[in-house]
């Protein structure tokens, strides 16, 4: 698992204005957290953040200050402008050598099912990232799924991921129940019209912004 820098730049807790002049000079406002202690306010460049934004991989992240400090961390969440899609608010968690962490790692599934070779379904995936507790050293990038064999209705579950990874190393935080992939039928994915899921979006959308507004 690859560890990335970052170079941060120290920033006030200032007013919107001062935050969105931030923004234009093409940096990205963030704060970083960790229990018990205050949090770190600070900016990055944008085009160093996308990288980390925009993957199929989960990283840890070392944070390089102008003092010389240096810490580890993990990306929490990004808010996006919802008219241009640009990255406006970071979320990080300050991570420690030794101590258990979540985090969330992306799945990457592999061949192509039996139920949408031969049967005509569809690979529906529902849990794109699995929250895994490791520590940072056991962190790994993805977890492969192979989903040849699965057929028309069968599906895969949190348990069924678990069975995948290394328990010493590796416990999945969530219901062992809920489910991460199944093969479903054409009908039965075409029941959702397209103006229901622009109608979603757009919600969604609204929430994210409102939420970045009130960062500071």
């Amino acid at each position: 698992m690859e560890t990335i820098d970052l170079v941060v730049t120290a920033r006030e807790k200032k007013t919107k204005g001062y935050l969105n002049s931030v923004r234009k000079s093409g940096r990205v406002p963030c704060v970083m957290y960790r229990s018990g202690e205050e949090a770190s306010i600070f900016s990055v460049s944008l085009l160093d953040l996308r990288p980390l934004i925009y993957t199929h991989e989960s990283h840890i992240i070392k944070l390089k200050f102008e003092d010389g400090e240096e810490k580890q961390a993990i990306l929490k969440n990004v808010d996006f402008d919802v008219v241009s899609d640009r990255a406006i608010h970071a979320d990080f968690m300050e991570i420690r050598s030794g101590e258990v962490i979540s985090i969330d790692v992306p799945i990457a599934t592999h061949g192509v099912p039996e139920g949408v070779r031969l049967e005509g379904g569809m690979l529906s995936i529902t849990l794109h990232k699995i929250p895994i507790k490791c520590k940072p050293a056991d962190v790994i990038g993805h977890i492969d799924i192979d989903v040849t064999p699965l057929k028309l209705g069968q599906s895969i579950h949190l348990k069924d991921v678990q069975a995948l990874l290394d328990s010493t190393k590796h416990l999945i935080a969530g219901d062992p129940g809920s489910l991460v992939l199944y093969i479903a039928s054409r009908t039965k994915m075409e029941e959702v019209t397209p103006a229901q899921q622009v109608t979603e979006t757009t919600s969604t959308q609204t929430e994210t912004k409102g939420k970045a507004d009130s960062k500071s």
